[in-house]
């Protein structure tokens, strides 16, 4: 198999459409594995899906395995590709918006005010079926070209979003829900971290930050906290253990963390909280 046959790659610049807020398309097919993608940001939005095979992707904070299926959105600045050598075989599609020249001020909007994300949607190959019409719009040189790829380009970007809403709907309920439970865990003798709500999750940390902020009110590390301060008042009011020893079993680093940390919640100390119970 030839060079150009194992790395087909076509490319059209947005620019040969004039007055379109695209600024690049373009799509490419992987035939042998071969060098990543290395890690890189855009000034603009862009909007990628995985056509064929699969590969680990890196995007800002998320980093997972990605398959034929899946797109994702990245804002502008945002660091994404791969941090592995070698991408697998496989296909990639991919649109850069830029915002400003958006004739649709409100899709704008919300194109700039959506974070990064990586969906797998039931809707992807109408949204692929889309990608290759504005391909095929950039070929042509019909004097209503501009518009119909304009046209062709809000549908996508606002399908784009509703599989984001879709999906999240979905694993916010489900991620929350695995919140409250580790959250539980770390009243009991097990010691959690952040790390440890992002497994559970399946998602990124910036992400978690945001479920817990928005509906617990506190970050993920307030949360854990406030859960082994509960867990350390029990066992001193309920327990004959040490104050070092419910201080290491809960995740401090030492009795006066655990002080210093139990005093700021609950305005005495664990050993003068352990009188005040006993009385």
């Amino acid at each position: 198999m030839s060079a150009r046959r194992q790395r087909q790659i076509e490319r059209y610049m947005g620019t040969q459409i004039p007055h379109t807020a695209a600024t690049a398309i373009g799509r490419s097919r992987r035939y042998v594995a071969e060098r990543s993608l290395p890690l890189h940001t855009h000034d603009v939005h862009e909007i990628c899906f995985i056509t064929h095979g699969c590969m680990r992707w890196t995007l800002g904070d998320d980093e997972r395995d990605v398959s034929a299926g899946s797109l994702f959105f990245t804002p502008p600045r945002v660091v994404h590709g791969s941090r592995i050598e070698v991408f697998d075989q496989g296909g990639l599609a991919w649109l850069q918006v830029d915002c400003g020249k958006l004739t649709d001020t409100e899709l704008a909007r919300r194109l700039r005010q959506s974070p990064p994300f990586i969906v797998q949607s039931p809707r992807f190959d109408e949204m692929l079926a889309a990608h290759e019409r504005l391909m095929t719009e950039c070929q042509m040189t019909r004097p209503d070209s501009p518009s119909l790829f304009d046209g062709v380009l809000k549908t996508l970007a606002s399908d784009v979003l509703r599989s984001r809403d879709a999906i999240q709907t979905t694993t916010s309920s489900k991620a929350v829900a695995a919140i409250r439970a580790f959250i539980a865990d770390a009243s009991g003798s097990r010691v959690i971290g952040v790390a440890d709500l992002q497994k559970a999750t399946g998602l990124g940390r910036t992400r978690v930050h945001q479920l817990c902020r928005r509906h617990f009110g506190r970050s993920p590390g307030e949360l854990i906290l406030q859960a082994r301060i509960h867990a350390a008042r029990i066992r001193l009011s309920r327990s004959s253990q040490s104050v070092t020893q419910i201080a290491f079993e809960l995740g401090f680093s030492s009795s006066q963390h655990l002080a210093a940390a139990f005093k700021k919640h609950v305005g005495m100390t664990p050993t003068a909280y352990r009188k005040a119970m006993l009385l």
